[in-house]
């Protein structure tokens, strides 16, 4: 199961979600592309909880250090988790940054593939 969220307990910056925790860790040096359990990155997380000004921040502050096309353990980038989020200003301004797959289709978000509750066994 995904944690959400709100139910994050590491203190990596993986799982930091406020600013000021965030832009403490960068500023001491943490490693932008490292990846949690689950293979994703605070850029991951922050896509995906849409916190646009924690995603900026890291785009920006290190944008010579960070990776935005690592993948997590569910093959997404953090401009997927974004759109998969409906986190539309986040994906957008991920987007020119991104190494998009041509194959896929962006303009449509399959539920059925991303997230879906388990199915109950009849």
């Amino acid at each position: 199961a995904r944690s959400s969220c709100s139910q994050r307990s590491e203190n990596t910056l993986a799982h930091a979600s406020t600013y000021a925790f965030v832009s403490f860790l960068v500023e001491k040096g943490a490693h932008l592309n490292l990846q949690n359990h689950s293979q994703s990155t605070a850029l991951h997380w922050a896509s995906l909880c849409g916190h646009i000004e924690i995603v900026k921040y890291l785009c920006e502050a290190g944008k010579d250090r960070i990776d935005v096309s690592l993948k997590n353990e569910f093959g997404r980038i953090p401009f997927e988790e974004a759109l998969q989020a409906r986190r539309t200003e986040i994906a957008e301004y991920l987007a020119p940054l991104s190494k998009l797959e041509e194959e896929k289709l962006y303009s449509e978000i399959h539920e059925s593939q991303i997230y879906a509750p388990e199915e109950e066994t009849k």
